[in-house]
């Protein structure tokens, strides 16, 4: 199971973190905006990628903990899961639906942490919002080096209200080509279900966090 798009999802996920600097100073996650949620972000992220540490040493390590808890409190998973397996999620057992999740977020965690020392310089525009409901799409222009040189790329990020807060359930964007986050693992998801049914996604994604293991 391939990463999709890592370099540029990355950087716009990395984009979505000081979110968790936000609650833990006390704001009022309910009050918030899904543009001011994700408008915290440019100095924790920096901070994080900038970052000097030693490969296997225990600073490394601290910057990976760190992400994973910060990547657990702005995406939500549960709805990503639910998203990339689409009609499928319906016939799951709740036990496996469980299963899946789990399984599923330690696989984008891994995929994040693994990335983390990319050399990314970037800017990031907001454009707008659409919020309908419980539902909203922010609008971003990140500017950053592709190719060799500086290239503007439409990142859209897609956030849902929850009891904590908006959080992000995919990003798309249109590097080359319309790609998003959440259709790309449900065409891969579609593929192995269509093949091996549900046991077979398991199996892959077990696969792949075995050869990943840290």
């Amino acid at each position: 199971m391939k990463a999709t798009r890592p370099h540029v999802f990355l950087m716009a996920f990395f984009a979505t973190q000081t979110v968790v600097l936000a609650l833990a100073e006390g704001a009022n996650a309910q009050n918030e905006t899904p543009t001011s949620v994700l408008k915290k972000v440019n100095g924790e992220v920096d901070r994080l990628l900038r970052k000097k540490v030693t490969p296997g040493s225990a600073a490394e390590k601290k910057v990976k903990d760190e992400i994973r808890a910060l990547a657990a409190t702005l995406l939500d998973y549960e709805e990503l899961s639910r998203q990339a397996l689409k009609r499928h999620w319906g016939t799951l057992s709740k036990a496996q639906q469980a299963e899946f999740v789990r399984s599923f977020r330690e696989l984008i965690e891994r995929n994040y942490v693994k990335q983390l020392r990319t050399g990314i310089d970037y800017g990031v525009t907001y454009k707008g919002e659409k919020v309908n409901g419980d539902r909203a799409e922010v609008r971003t222009i990140v500017r950053a080096k592709r190719k060799g040189r500086m290239a503007d790329t439409v990142v859209d990020y897609k956030m849902i209200r929850t009891s904590n807060g908006w959080r992000v359930w995919d990003i798309v964007t249109d590097e080359d080509e319309y790609s998003s986050l959440v259709v790309n693992y449900r065409s891969e998801f579609n593929k192995l279900w269509d093949k091996e049914g549900f046991e077979g996604i398991m199996k892959k994604i077990r696969k792949k966090l075995a050869e990943n293991e840290e």
